[in-house]
C-alpha cells in the first residue's frame, strides 16, 4: 500500500507505539489523525508533531469505550479528509484491578472502531476500501500469569482480526485487516 496522502486515523496516537505509528505514518506522506482519550497528551503530542508535518497531523479526543464517540470522532475525520484509509486500532492499558475495563477498552474498543471504520470504507458503500490494523499482544499468544484480564483481551484482539480475515466478501468492500503484537515494551503503560 502506497502510504503518501493516505488518510490515517490512530486510537491511542498521543504516545507509546501509537505515536510512533503516527510518526511513521507521517514521514511516509499520510495525513493523520490522532485520536486519543487523554485530551492534553493528545494536544501536546499533535502541537510537537505539527512543527514537522505541519496541516498532515490533526488530534480528536476519543474514548473507544463509548459507541458514542467512536461514532462522533470517525464522522469528524471522514467529514473532514473527505475518506479513510487506514485505521490504526491501539488504544489499550494494562487494568488487572479492573478486568471488564481493560476488555472493554482491549478488545471492545477494537470492534466498535473496526464496525464504524468499516462502515465509512467499504467499497461497496462508497468507500474505497483500506487496512484496519489491530494491536494486540504477544501476550495474546503467549499468556502471562501476572495480567490474565490483559491476557484475555488481546487473545480477543487477535481472534476478532482472524475471523475478519477470512471473510469471504473482501472483493466486495476490499478493506483488509491484520494484527500487531508486540512484546514487552518499557513505557507508561507499565508505570
Amino acid at each position: 500500500m502506497i502510504i503518501q496522502d493516505k488518510v490515517a486515523f490512530v486510537t491511542g496516537g498521543a504516545q507509546g507505539i501509537g505515536r510512533a505509528i503516527c510518526e511513521a505514518l507521517l514521514k511516509k506522506g499520510a495525513k493523520v489523525i490522532i485520536a486519543d482519550i487523554d485530551a492534553a497528551k493528545g494536544t501536546s503530542t499533535t502541537s510537537e508533531l505539527a512543527t514537522e508535518y505541519a496541516d498532515n497531523v490533526t488530534f480528536i479526543e476519543c474514548d473507544v469505550t463509548n459507541q458514542e464517540s467512536v461514532e462522533d470522532t470517525l464522522g469528524k475525520a471522514k467529514d473532514t479528509y473527505g475518506r479513510l484509509d487506514i485505521i490504526s486500532n491501539n488504544a489499550g492499558a494494562m487494568m488487572e484491578n479492573d478486568p471488564i475495563g481493560t476488555i472493554n477498552l482491549n478488545l471492545c474498543g477494537v470492534i466498535r472502531v473496526a464496525a464504524v471504520a468499516m462502515s465509512y470504507m467499504r467499497a461497496d458503500k462508497g468507500g474505497s476500501g483500506g487496512i484496519i490494523i489491530n494491536t494486540a499482544s504477544l501476550t495474546g499468544v503467549k499468556p502471562s500469569y501476572n495480567c490474565p484480564a490483559y491476557c484475555a483481551s488481546k487473545s480477543g484482539v487477535i481472534g476478532f482480526t482472524r475471523s475478519f480475515a477470512m471473510n469471504p466478501d473482501f472483493d466486495l468492500h476490499k478493506v483488509r485487516m491484520n494484527c500487531l503484537c508486540p512484546g514487552h515494551l518499557q513505557w507508561l503503560m507499565y508505570s
